[in-house]
């Protein structure tokens, strides 16, 4: 496998080593400086302990769904066996190809026509945008008309191909079928939650200081500027945290979900 923008690599030479992240190709540009200094004739590979270890914890297989402004990027996802960011780099074939990747100078998860830029009609978002899968990342958002808008009717989870299992014979297809279908009903209530959680938190306001009555001193009008400013600076903190709780509430959904996914497929394994 050759080299990409964010994979971890393994630096060795004159009797030290050590590892960098991948932040340009063509000369290797690391996304931080080494601490040793390597003469002429160093090796560099990638990293053994780093990659296999995050390809093996994500998904092969993923099914995004859930939006009709960005009909041409939902589907079925397969493992490219590209990593980039240290992160799994998803395609999906067809007429309209699609990739599914993680962009590390955003922080982002992003559904495109390339995984090697930013240009993409789907991002994800929330507490844990940057998950190490993109099954666990709590929220998703749209472009539509130009603007990115939140889309929490999109969802990202786990499949199991017929096709993958039968050669595998591994896993009895019909017994993980119904392990995927319950995950995907799991999955799509913790979204709903998330949701109904949000909403929640915006209905939640408290009640905007009056302003100053007509007629008031500049004293009284600056009193109740800044009793105004306060209330609002209150009530944008008291929305973050609530929001914060609510993904906090959904990434532990998700786990439950992804650990139910797992208890379940566990006797659908042919001895």
């Amino acid at each position: 496998m050759g080299f990409d923008v964010g994979a971890t690599v393994l630096v060795e030479g004159d009797g030290n080593s050590e590892t960098g992240v991948i932040a340009g190709i063509g000369s290797i540009v690391l996304a931080a400086g080494l601490k040793n200094g390597y003469p002429a004739g160093s090796t560099v590979k990638l990293d053994p302990a780093v990659e296999p270890a995050v390809r093996a914890a994500c998904d092969d297989y993923l099914v995004v769904s859930g939006s009709s402004e960005q009909s041409s990027k939902m589907g079925a996802y397969n493992q490219t066996g590209v990593m980039q960011y240290g992160r799994p780099v998803y395609e999906k074939s067809g007429l309209d190809t699609q990739y599914l990747y993680f962009w590390e100078p955003l922080g982002f998860w992003l559904i495109g026509t390339s995984y090697n830029d930013a240009s993409a009609g789907v991002v994800s978002g929330g507490t844990g945008a940057d998950a190490t899968c993109p099954v666990d990342v709590p929220t998703w958002r749209q472009v539509v008309g130009g603007r990115l808008e939140a889309a929490d009717s999109i969802t990202v989870v786990a499949q199991l191909l017929a096709s993958h299992v039968a050669t595998a014979g591994a896993i009895d297809v019909a017994c993980a079928s119904l392990c995927v279908h319950a995950r995907t009903q799991d999955t799509t209530q913790c979204t709903s939650r998330l949701t109904s959680c949000r909403s929640v938190c915006a209905a939640d306001r408290d009640p905007v200081p009056f302003p100053a009555m007509p007629g008031a001193s500049v004293e009284e009008h600056n009193d109740a500027t800044q009793q105004a400013v306060k209330a609002m600076a209150d009530a944008a903190a008291k929305l973050k945290a609530c929001s914060e709780e609510c993904g906090t509430s959904f990434q532990k959904c998700k786990e439950q979900a992804r650990s139910g996914f797992q208890n379940c497929t566990e006797p659908c394994r042919v001895v």
